[in-house]
């Protein structure tokens, strides 16, 4: 697997986060870079595998979603998350910051002000659109050209879609098991991305990360507010340092 030390500024700052296993690739979801030093955040449900110990770091990568583009190991990764019926508290735990072996003067940059009911922002990700009987399919997202080392997508599509902030915390109502959460770590918009854009951003008009995607229900979708990601990057980069 090759590492580039630098890569041109034209590759753009969305990742794709994927794992290699029995010979299949697999999209698990959006990242992006938010520093020069190549650290990367995504939801921290895409590392749910290696999380709980089924699959080793060593297994997982990222890509630009590039014409041959090349696979990037993770040389590390912190993870925050409990399934959604293990959340405990007002702060929903679905985040997770990676390094990875890339220096670059592109990444995205946070704004932490609380957005407004019925603002317009947008949302931007990666999107498996792979159809197996009329359905989404999980495998085979890539495949790897052995003879070159580089991944030929087949099915990952890039978007950009406006969305509306529709409350400014997470009011999650579960009608099926009769619960309602407040989660005060998160915003809602009125829709968003599918499969695959876990992990993506929603950016200002200023087109500063004001969040990250990590979830939804009834067609609305969860947003991770970027003023607790950043306190949350703010600890894990002093961590890196010991």
């Amino acid at each position: 697997m090759n590492c580039k030390s630098k890569l041109e500024k034209q590759y753009g700052q969305l990742l794709l986060i994927g794992y290699e296993q029995g010979g299949k690739y697999r999209h698990l979801g959006t990242a992006f870079l938010i520093s020069s030093a190549g650290d990367i955040v995504t939801a921290g449900h895409v590392f749910e595998k290696y999380h709980i110990g089924e699959i080793p770091l060593s297994k997982y990568y990222c890509a630009f979603p590039d014409e041959k583009s090349e696979l990037i190991a993770i040389q590390s990764v912190y993870v925050e998350y409990k399934q959604r019926n293990n959340q405990k508290d007002n702060v929903f735990k679905d985040l997770a910051f990676a390094k990875i072996n890339l220096l670059t003067d592109i990444f995205f940059e946070f704004e932490t002000h609380r957005p407004k009911i019925g603002e317009r922002v947008v949302m931007e990700g990666l999107v498996n659109e792979k159809k197996v009987n009329g359905e989404v399919g999980d495998d085979i997202t890539f495949r790897k050209n052995e003879t070159n080392d580089y991944v030929d997508f087949e099915k990952v599509k890039s978007y950009s879609i406006p969305v509306t902030i529709v409350d400014r915390y997470l009011n999650d109502v579960d009608e099926t098991a009769h619960t309602q959460s407040f989660f005060n770590n998160c915003f809602t918009v009125d829709r968003g991305l599918e499969k695959g854009a876990s992990g993506c951003p929603i950016l200002n008009d200023k087109r500063k990360v004001i969040g990250i995607l990590f979830g939804g229900r009834n067609g609305k979708k969860f947003i991770l507010h970027a003023g607790y990601i950043k306190k949350k990057l703010h600890k894990y980069l002093l961590e890196k340092q010991k």
